[in-house]
């Protein structure tokens, strides 16, 4: 299996409430997926900085492994922004966005300011099975020539499988 050129970033400090959310020591043995997903926002909050992991990794298992999530995810930040907070929306946050609720939303908050490209990576657990979510955020200082936002997408697509990973590296 060919894997994309995107290699393990080292380990970053992450605040004591995601370590609180990585994944007990017994789950390290289980195999990872790895889903590539690529979004474009602008410095403000609004609904292009919110994700939803888990519903990234049905995906990635509806199309890939031709398979559905028979349980409730998991879910852990195992890597942090550098150049921002990736966090749960909160109730009014959602609201704010036209969303009904906030289970399950992430969004991405950008340092005033910053204009250039992040990640985060996040894993999502359905019994025994791991999805790693590589979220490749580009942040945008506003439109193009033609008035309409940069598509820093454009060469790998919104999403792409990158490899399978066992707790040992690539298989």
């Amino acid at each position: 299996m060919l894997a994309a050129d995107i290699h393990e970033p080292p380990a970053l400090q992450m605040p004591a409430e995601l370590v609180a959310q990585a994944p007990h020591a017994a789950q390290a043995s289980m195999p990872v997926r790895t889903l590539g997903v690529c979004f474009s926002t602008t410095n403000e909050f609004q609904a292009e900085n919110v994700r939803d992991p888990e519903r990234d990794a049905q995906l990635y298992l509806r199309i890939y492994d031709r398979k559905t999530a028979d349980s409730s995810a998991m879910i852990s930040v195992v890597q942090t922004p550098r150049h921002g907070v990736f966090r749960k929306l909160t109730s009014s946050e959602a609201e704010e966005i036209g969303e009904s609720f906030a289970t399950g939303l992430f969004a991405f908050i950008p340092d005033k300011g910053y204009v250039g490209s992040d990640r985060v990576a996040v894993d999502v657990g359905f019994n025994g099975v791991t999805i790693r979510i590589q979220y490749f955020i580009h942040v945008r200082s506003g439109l193009n020539r033609r008035g309409e936002p940069r598509d820093s997408c454009r060469q790998t697509g919104e999403y792409w499988k990158i490899s399978e990973l066992t707790s040992g590296g690539h298989r």
